[in-house]
Order: C-alpha cells, then sequence, then structure tokens
C-alpha cells in the first residue's frame, strides 16, 4: 500500500516539477491558455494538484526524498530532516549523502552497488523496488534501522526517482529483544530434563520438546496430533487426562504420578500442568511437563525401607519410638509408645504436647530444660531418667533419649527422633538392691555385735575362769592338783563346744561334708533344740550333690525362712520337702502358723528376710512363691536348676 502511494506522489510530483522548472512552457502554456479557456483551467488544476502534493508530502511522517539521473538530490521533506537530521543543503548530491549515511567504506560500497542493482533492474523492468533494510548514520551520529524504498519515474526530459526510508529503528530494536528472548527460552528449553508437550483439553499433543529421546514413550511422528490414550498405557493416560482436567478446572495441576515400561526399565514421571491463555472462544490449551522422579522414586522406597528398618529394630528392642516433625508442629507416636503408657492405639494422636502431658510434673522441669539444652545446641544428645504417667495412674520409669537430626541454614531444630526406654524394673532393682545393701551391712554390724557379745560374755568367761583357775593352785589350796586340773580341761572343753557352735552357726560343716539334705536335717534338729518347733525333714535326695553354690543358696533361703517362722508365725510345726525331678530341684518349707497376706512385693520390701530369699534365687537362677493367708500358714516354695547357668555369664 506504502509503495503504491509513493507511485502516485511521484506523478504528481513529476507533474509540479515540469510546471514550476520551465518558465518558457509555463509562458507558452499561459499564452495558449489564453488563447484556449479549457487549456488554462486544465494547467491551473495541475498546478493546484502540485500544491496539494507538496503540503502531502511535507506532511508525511514517513523520510522521503527526491532523486534525479544526475546524482542530485532535489528535495528532502521534514520527516527527512527529523529523522536523520541533515537538510537539503547538507546533501545536495548523492555523494555527500553517501559519505555522511554510511561512513564505514565497505557497507557503504555494499549500499551503493546494492541500490544501483535494484533500482537499475526496477527501471529496467519497469517494476517495484526491492526494498532494502540498511543502518543509516544519522548527522548526531546516532543510527537507524530503515527499510529504503523507491518508485522510478521518467518523464520527457528527465528521469528521476522518489526515495521512501521508513524508520524501522524501534521494530528492529524489539525483533532483537524477541531474538534473544527466544534464544534465552530456547536456552531454558534444552536445559529442562523433563519432557514438555502442547495439549488440548481432550488429550491431544500439538507440540512438544524432549532434550532427552530416550524418555519419549513413542517418536514424535507417531505421538503428534494424536490423543494420549492412542499411545501410552491405559493406566498412565488415564492419570494423564485426569491431570489435564483438574489444570481445565483450577488453571493448574501438580503432583500426579505414573510409570512406563521404557527400554531402560521402569521409569517414573511426575506431572505438572499449567493452562495457557488463548484467544475468547479458541480451545483450551495447556503446557504439560513430565518429569523423570524414577531416581527421586527410588531414594524414597530406600529411605521407607531404612527407615522401616531401623523401626523396627528400635522396636524390637522395646523401646518406644517418637519422631517429632518440629517445623510441622506434628509428632509420630511408636505402637509401643502407646502401649508402654497404656493407650489404645487410636487414643493418641501427632500433638507433639502428649508427650509433655505425661510426664511426671515432680519431673517436667527437668526434662524440658534438658530437651531445651538440646534444641538449641547445647547439649549434644537429649538423654534423661524421669518418669511418666499411665492411663490407669501408675507410674513409670522411663529413659528418654534423643536427638536432632535436621536443622535448617540458621541451625534452628527442625526435626528429632528419639526413643522411650521402660526401666521401671531396672529402678526398682537398683531401689531393692540398695535397700539390701543398707540392711547387709546393718546385719553385719548385729553379726559382729553378736559375736563380739558371745566372745566377751561366753568364751571370755570360760577363759577368765581358766586363768583363774590356775592362778589359784597354790599349796595351800583345798583342792586336790587333780581336782583343779580336771575343773579347768572341763572349763575349756565347754570354750572349744562354744566356739565349734559359733562356726557352725557361721558355716556348718555338714553342708560342705554331706550336703544339703543332710544340712538340712542338721538345721532342723538345731532350731528344735533352741525352740518349741517341731521341724520335719523330707528329702528324695539323700545321697545325691548338686553345684555347691546352689545348696548355699537354698540351706541360706530354709535358714532364713525358719528364722521369720520363730520370729513373726507362732507356728508349731514345719516340714521341709527336698526333691529333685531330673534338672530342676525344689524345695519348700510350710509351717501352720498364723499366716499373712502374700503380697510379695510389697512384702519384701518391708522384711530384709523375704527380700533376702529372693535375691538368693535370683543369683541361682531361681524363682521363689509364697502362698499363705491369715490364719492358715504359710508356704515358701523355690524352683531353681540343678545347675547355676549363671556361672557362664560375664
Amino acid at each position: 500500500m506504502l509503495a503504491i502511494t509513493a507511485c502516485v506522489i511521484v506523478c504528481l510530483w513529476d507533474y509540479w516539477i515540469a510546471a514550476s522548472t520551465s518558465l518558457l512552457i509555463a509562458g507558452v502554456a499561459f499564452l495558449l491558455l489564453s488563447l484556449f479557456r479549457n487549456s488554462r483551467r486544465y494547467v491551473q488544476s495541475l498546478e493546484a494538484s502540485a500544491a496539494s502534493l507538496r503540503e502531502i508530502v511535507e506532511a508525511s511522517p514517513v523520510p522521503m526524498a527526491l532523486n534525479n539521473d544526475e546524482n542530485q538530490i532535489t528535495f528532502v521533506n521534514q520527516a527527512f530532516v527529523r529523522t536523520f537530521g541533515y537538510a537539503l543543503a547538507d546533501i545536495p548530491v548523492l555523494d555527500a549523502w553517501w559519505s555522511a549515511a554510511y561512513p564505514d567504506p565497505a557497507y557503504r560500497q555494499w549500499v551503493i552497488e546494492a541500490w544501483g542493482r535494484e533500482l537499475a533492474r526496477a527501471k529496467a523492468t519497469q517494476s517495484q523496488f526491492a526494498p532494502l533494510e540498511i543502518v543509516i548514520r544519522c548527522k548526531d551520529h546516532s543510527r537507524r534501522d530503515v527499510l529504503a524504498s523507491a518508485t522510478v519515474f521518467v518523464n520527457k526530459e528527465h528521469g528521476q526517482h522518489l526515495v521512501v526510508l521508513y524508520d524501522i529503528t524501534e521494530r528492529k530494536k524489539v525483533e532483537g529483544e524477541l531474538q534473544v528472548l527466544k534464544a534465552h527460552l530456547q536456552a531454558t528449553f534444552d536445559a529442562i530434563p523433563d519432557g514438555l508437550c502442547e495439549v488440548g483439553q481432550d488429550g491431544r499433543i500439538h507440540n512438544y520438546h524432549a532434550n532427552r529421546s530416550d524418555l519419549l514413550a513413542a517418536p514424535p511422528e507417531v505421538f503428534l496430533g494424536r490423543d494420549i490414550p492412542e499411545f501410552l498405557p491405559q493406566p498412565a493416560a488415564n492419570i494423564c487426562l485426569a491431570a489435564i482436567q483438574e489444570a481445565a478446572e483450577k488453571g493448574w495441576a501438580v503432583g500426579a504420578t505414573y510409570s512406563l515400561d521404557l527400554p531402560q526399565g521402569v521409569t517414573w514421571f511426575e506431572l505438572s500442568i499449567a493452562a495457557m491463555k488463548t484467544a475468547a472462544g479458541a480451545e483450551p490449551r495447556f503446557i504439560l511437563l513430565a518429569r523423570d522422579i524414577t531416581d527421586r522414586k527410588s531414594a524414597q522406597e530406600a529411605l521407607q525401607e531404612s527407615e522401616s528398618r531401623w523401626r523396627f529394630a528400635l522396636e524390637g528392642t522395646g523401646d518406644a519410638l517418637w519422631d517429632w516433625d518440629i517445623a510441622g508442629g506434628k509428632m509420630y507416636y511408636s505402637e509401643r509408645w502407646k502401649e508402654m503408657l497404656g493407650f489404645a492405639s487410636d487414643e493418641i494422636g501427632t500433638d507433639p504436647q502428649e508427650w509433655e502431658r505425661h510426664i511426671h510434673p515432680d519431673d517436667r522441669e527437668q526434662v524440658l530444660a534438658g530437651l531445651q539444652a538440646h534444641l538449641k545446641g547445647e547439649a549434644s544428645q537429649f538423654n534423661c531418667e524421669y518418669r511418666v504417667r499411665r492411663k490407669d495412674g501408675a507410674i513409670t520409669w522411663v529413659l528418654g533419649r534423643g536427638l536432632v537430626v535436621r536443622r535448617d541454614a540458621a541451625e534452628q531444630p527442625l526435626r528429632m527422633i528419639g526413643t522411650n526406654s521402660d526401666i521401671t524394673g531396672r529402678r526398682n532393682a537398683a531401689a531393692k538392691l540398695q535397700f539390701l545393701s543398707r540392711r547387709i551391712l546393718e546385719v553385719q554390724e548385729g553379726e559382729r555385735r553378736r559375736i563380739a557379745h558371745e566372745l566377751h560374755d561366753e568364751l571370755g568367761q570360760t577363759l577368765t575362769a581358766v586363768k583363774i583357775n590356775l592362778q589359784s593352785i597354790k599349796p595351800n589350796d583345798r583342792r586336790t592338783p587333780q581336782e583343779s586340773v580336771a575343773e579347768n580341761v572341763r572349763m575349756v572343753d565347754s570354750a572349744l563346744q562354744q566356739m565349734r557352735q559359733m562356726a557352725l552357726t557361721l558355716r556348718p560343716s555338714v553342708l560342705d561334708d554331706l550336703g544339703l539334705a543332710s544340712a538340712l536335717d542338721w538345721l532342723g534338729e538345731q532350731v528344735a533344740t533352741r525352740s518349741d518347733l517341731q521341724v520335719t525333714v523330707h528329702s528324695a535326695m539323700r545321697n545325691e550333690r548338686i553345684s555347691g553354690d546352689i545348696e548355699t543358696a537354698c540351706f541360706r533361703i530354709v535358714q532364713e525362712a525358719l528364722t521369720n517362722i520363730q520370729r513373726h508365725a507362732f507356728a508349731k510345726h514345719v516340714e521341709i520337702d527336698l526333691s529333685c525331678n531330673g534338672h530342676t530341684l525344689s524345695l519348700s518349707v510350710s509351717d501352720d502358723g498364723c499366716g499373712f497376706t502374700p503380697d510379695f512385693s510389697s512384702v519384701a520390701e518391708r522384711s530384709m528376710g523375704l527380700l533376702g530369699m529372693q535375691e538368693r534365687a535370683s543369683l541361682i537362677g531361681g524363682h521363689i512363691s509364697i502362698e499363705s493367708s491369715p490364719g492358715q500358714g504359710c508356704r515358701i516354695s523355690l524352683e531353681c536348676a540343678t545347675q547355676n547357668n549363671r556361672e557362664a555369664e560375664p
């Protein structure tokens, strides 16, 4: 359209030049017009047209210039001057224009040749001039991108051509920016290892980009222009179509995954879909990105398997596991953790406060202080023994241990994992051991006092009497020497008997010499001699010997039982039964005394005797049981192996 306009302008301009350059012709025309009124009106019309044409050219926003065959520039419009800065006086001839507009000699030569060649072709063929893209240096040394065109016309006297220079600087700038943007976008696409495609809402593939051909389920010529279900397995196609539908409703869809059996093996993909902006009424289009997450999937599965293994290992030890997502404000409690506190699986949620709520009030401050010290990095780990209150109100001692396994860049804790170990038995055993140790010391001191008293009161008196008797053997002694010696011998025999009795009390030699059954017979006789008890021993293993430590433990248990009966039971008859069935030894002590309520744990805490029995039985791997009720007497039973397996333990 611009070229046609230029042709019209050039034709009109030719008429205007013809009228203005020849005064002679104008004079002749005037005379002729004077003679011929119609011709005069015609010339006036041409003059008016030429004036109008000049005004149009001057007002045109497109730079224009008029050149003739003599390499002269005969006219430039105001747009030309504004755009390039050159007035007609600056460039009266083409050589001046070439030098000013194209300072680089090589580029100038190319423009001159290309311009001349195309101008000659247009003249020769009387066809349109093919526009040239050129760069013009302006008078202020700035540069303008120009699309140059020309319209050639020839009148009777000379040839001219109108040059039209379209300023395309902004367009070239935008095109350059678009090229850069396109290059960046292409580089971005090339850097993305994922598959990209443009799809319709019906799942038809309209375009694609994929750097890795190994991720394609089929060659491009197979799936371009076809629907997803035509080349993907049905399960994967259904997932893709559902994600596209979600994107159509929400504008986006992320997170859907599917797998394909590709030549390199099973490959997992994750979908991200976004709706494209399309013209009103146009078919909806979507950008579908399929990311290869096979490595991530494998890592997740390996992590889950690893976590399952260590959770199984931890729970297999009887420890209760907790996993605290500090950032998310949630805590996982294992089944063992809930069971340890007496709760069912559905009675404990994921609230971290559940852990704190069950800490004994007297221990809470200490526990939370230790926890905060580790969270702040002041302690390498969380390690604390404390009490927790069970659902039924009972108290359980636990050893709580934990470690922060992930922190953020600012060293703030994000995740902590820990365990609770039930140490109630250990704590109770430690308390009992402490009680037992204290009582042993008390008993030892009492036994030392008793031995000291006996040595002083009995053996000491006897030896003192012997000394006096020896000192009293004098010539005036009324007793004969034989009588004095006989009395001294009697007192020495008594002292020896007392010492022998003390030794037997501390460790009866019959136990070492004849075995457990004989030792129990001897013990029963000793008790019966010192008290009103009738002690009967029944033994089916008179000639059998067992491990020495087991014999000693059984003897001491019976000894302690008889002591308790004498002190507390008010009994008259006691029966001791000893038997061996294979590798199992059975021993019982029964009385017909007043009896008691057999709460062994509470009784053991109050009675040194019963606690000592329990400890001795434990040392040989045995078990003590008590059967009793008020007014019905008591039966204490022991069962253990005939060989002490604990000797092999470290």
